[in-house]
């Protein structure tokens, strides 16, 4: 239902100059909701974060049958998974077994250079203007 409102907000124009690439982003989103429907998880495991985790939880659980959902080493597979620094994700992805939309040296850029009319570049602007002994923690 959301993505047939999306679908006719992009037709009528509603993204026009604002989205780029909308039309492909609606494909990859009915793409996925097809996949999903079809329980095909193996095909989202490279689109999904969540289900590229529940199949190495799974894999773990299917290796030491022992293991349930509640275990220590579950928990800690999970937290290694997500880890930021240096995350089972992050080799994924360098091996090739996640896709991603955008290229490091995108991301590096915009780092340094949020988009303009994003609350991104609001926040840059504002952090370069202040003083950096003024700035508690920044929201939003």
């Amino acid at each position: 239902m959301f993505w047939e409102e999306a679908q006719r907000f992009v037709g009528d124009g509603g993204c026009a100059d604002i989205v780029p690439d909308a039309p492909q982003i609606l494909q990859l989103w009915l793409d996925t909701l097809c996949e999903l429907r079809a329980r095909d998880f193996g095909a989202l495991a490279r689109r999904l974060d969540w289900v590229l985790k529940l199949q190495i939880l799974q894999r773990a659980r299917q290796q030491r049958p022992g293991l349930n959902w509640s275990s220590a080493e579950l928990k800690h597979l999970d937290f290694m998974y997500a880890s930021l620094e240096d995350g089972l994700y992050w080799n994924l992805e360098k091996c090739g077994l996640v896709n991603t939309l955008v290229t490091n040296e995108e991301i590096e850029h915009f780092r340094n250079e949020p988009p303009e009319n994003t609350r991104a570049w609001t926040r840059a602007m504002l952090l370069r203007l202040a003083e950096p002994s003024q700035i508690e923690r920044v929201d939003c």
